[in-house]
């Protein structure tokens, strides 16, 4: 999966101002657009809510539910949810990884 989400973060860093070089800031803007509008129509067509999904069975269905159980609720509370989560090294792994990559939207050739 890490591989997976580190290529949609770098396409996305080296495609729009790629975009944006070739043909221009506002085409990066418009480009972008239309592509989430893309994506927009595409999960219309495609996605389904489980209840109504055309090619579900009733048995799949019931599969499904049973198996949709609450999480269990944290037992730490107030600030000690916060620490425990700062103190993750995964989310530290990400964060960095995305303060790394982000600005690159505004890095750009003068």
């Amino acid at each position: 999966m890490a591989i997976f989400d580190s290529g949609s973060g770098l396409g996305g860093a080296l495609a729009i101002p790629w975009v944006a070089m070739v043909f221009g800031w506002r085409w990066s803007f418009a480009s972008s657009g239309m592509l989430g509008f893309v994506c927009l129509f595409a999960w219309l067509r495609i996605y389904h809510p489980v209840a109504k999904h055309p090619r579900l069975t009733t048995t799949e269905l019931a599969i499904i539910r049973g198996g949709q159980d609450a999480p269990p609720a944290s037992p730490r509370q107030g600030w000690a949810r916060w620490l425990h989560l700062a103190r993750d090294r995964n989310l530290w792994g990400i964060v960095l990884g995305r303060a790394l990559t982000d600005p690159i939207w505004w890095l750009r050739k003068v």
